[in-house]
């Protein structure tokens, strides 16, 4: 049978697609991720909420064991940029740069942790820590109240979210190398003694 002259480039470009698509990942997974998303986006708002009507802007106080210093943060976690100089500059392009190369990194970390078990989990993080975003977007900062003694800034529970989860893609990523690794120096452990 003669081969049609589009099959092979019909099969290139299938073979590129599976290199670039998720694993396929279970309904309950996204159910879950949706879940954290959504559980970690009403506590980070929520929060945000309750220290905007609850302190003046650059007021510091003590809550239980949490140092509280309410900021308004037109940049990134802990003020980073405003400490820079950057935004009081009014140049805001800064912000949206490192926005989105974090964004294409964690993409990758998520292309490669996709089919951990936990995947879930960390995405959900990042997910409801969006709400950095909704706010910048909607009010021009983001609402910033938890302060971390020996820093400038402040934070909140969105910065927090993301952080943990991108340090735990970064561990699934680190502990999947690992196991490659082990498996790697078996297969030579046991092709070397068979030879």
């Amino acid at each position: 049978m003669e081969e049609e002259v589009g099959e092979p480039r019909a099969r290139a470009l299938q073979a590129v697609g599976r290199g670039l698509a998720l694993p396929k990942v279970r309904g309950s997974v996204w159910i879950k991720t949706a879940a954290v998303a959504l559980f970690v986006l009403c506590l980070d708002l929520g929060t945000k909420a309750l220290a905007a009507s609850s302190y003046e802007l650059a007021e510091k106080d003590h809550f239980f064991f949490l140092s509280i210093l309410h900021l308004q943060n037109p940049g990134i976690s802990l003020g980073v940029f405003t400490q820079l100089g950057v935004l009081d500059n009014g140049l805001h392009l800064p912000v949206y740069a490192f926005v989105i190369v974090g964004a294409l990194a964690s993409i990758s970390l998520l292309f490669r942790a996709a089919d951990s078990p936990l995947f879930w989990l960390p995405v959900g993080l990042i997910l409801g820590g969006l709400g950095n975003v909704l706010e910048l977007l909607y009010h021009g900062y983001g609402t910033d109240f938890l302060y971390i003694p020996g820093l400038e800034g402040s934070a909140n529970l969105a910065d927090f979210a993301i952080f943990l989860g991108l340090a735990l893609l970064l561990a699934i990523d680190l502990a999947k190398a690992v196991a490659r690794l082990a498996k790697r120096n078996k297969d030579v452990a046991t092709g070397s003694s068979l030879g």
